[in-house]
């Protein structure tokens, strides 16, 4: 089941952003929205700009990885991409596509994933797991929607 979500904060912080394809379930496709689901979705709208500094954050402190595994920090490189200084700088290097409301949850809240299109990897993209404001992972954007990820995550956590 698929529908839209507009992130205030977030489409003040991504100049061109209106909105944000919403989807439950990941990559188990899902008809009915169950009452965590529901509830997440508030979480997310409530805490917005808390999720998005703390995606905001582990990338910036991550990018000079990034950057070395694509090979983005060679000049001559067509996928170069500069150091960056700070967060504000990530707006130009990512856009957020989809949010991923996934049906496995810890504490009465789901696991939320985020992908956003990216300048390191066109074909991939880039994806953040996350449960409430704590980062599970990230990688490519399957990272995002992935249940297994989120799964393994909830049972280690137990």
């Amino acid at each position: 089941m698929e529908e839209t979500m507009i992130l205030k904060e977030w489409c003040e912080f991504f100049e061109d952003l209106e909105e944000i394809e919403l989807n439950y379930g990941g990559e188990i496709a899902q008809t009915d929205i169950t009452e965590t689901q529901r509830k997440t979705k508030e979480y997310i709208l409530e805490h917005q700009k808390q999720l998005l500094d703390v995606i905001l954050d582990n990338l910036f402190q991550n990018f000079s990885e990034i950057q070395e595994i694509y090979g983005c920090d060679d000049v001559n490189s067509p996928y170069y991409l500069p150091d960056i200084t700070d967060t504000e700088t990530l707006k130009y290097l990512i856009q957020p596509y989809g949010i991923y409301i996934l049906n496995v949850e810890k504490d009465n809240v789901c696991y939320v994933g985020f992908a956003f299109y990216c300048e390191w990897d066109e074909e991939h993209a880039y994806g953040v797991m996350m449960h409430k404001a704590r980062i599970i992972d990230t990688g490519g954007a399957d990272t995002a929607f992935l249940n297994w990820i989120a799964q393994k995550d909830a049972d280690s956590t137990k």
